[in-house]
């Protein structure tokens, strides 16, 4: 009766499993820890499984790294795209700049007068001078006297918008430290006018 007994805390009788309590286990074999006596059970299994698992799991992974890729050369692509079409949008729907004829040295004088008039630069301000150059050009230039408040670079930069559409350059070059502005305006590659703009010093 006491055999009979100690047979009842033997776990059942499997097919294909052996109670291993000593040792490594093959690599072959996959151990589950038994719940009656704290050892392991071996389940037979064919050699190649866990290899063949690996490789499914590793097959699986690359998978995942080359979709990974795939989607990320996609973002890129999809991210020019816009970036393309967003650039030839804008580039449409902007205004370009138009292009007028400068007829002569007067027209010149005109625009440059317009600026003045746009800054509240009155005619008693202002004192013209014609500089001759050489035999056949002389260069007109314009001196004005401003307040030490008024914003000389600001003037410049109006003045260049002003100019822009004849395809009148400016050229813009500051006196320190008094910090007079004098502006040379140049087409075709010469200097027509020239503007000094100064203050007189406070002190």
């Amino acid at each position: 009766m006491k055999g009979a007994q100690g047979d009842d805390n033997t776990p059942p009788e499997v097919s294909g499993l052996q109670n291993v309590t000593e040792g490594h286990p093959p690599e072959s074999t996959l151990l589950i820890l038994s719940p009656f006596e704290g050892g392991f059970l071996k389940v037979q299994a064919p050699a190649g499984l866990y290899k063949h698992r690996n490789q499914k799991k590793s097959e699986q992974l690359g998978l995942l790294s080359d979709m990974s890729s795939v989607r990320k050369r996609g973002m890129i692509v999809l991210l020019l795209v816009i970036s393309c079409a967003l650039s030839i949008y804008l580039l449409y729907i902007s205004e370009s700049t138009p292009v007028y004829q400068l007829e002569s040295p007067q027209k010149l004088d005109s625009l440059i007068t317009e600026s003045f008039h746009e800054f509240d630069i009155s005619g008693g301000q202002v004192r013209t001078q014609n500089i001759r150059i050489d035999s056949t050009f002389t260069r007109k230039r314009f001196t004005v006297e401003v307040p030490p408040s008024f914003s000389k670079t600001t003037f410049h930069y109006k003045l260049h918008e002003q100019l822009l559409p004849y395809k009148a350059e400016t050229i813009g070059r500051v006196e320190f430290p008094e910090k007079n502005l004098r502006v040379h305006v140049q087409y075709n590659q010469t200097i027509h006018r020239t503007i000094y703009l100064y203050s007189q010093s406070t002190d």
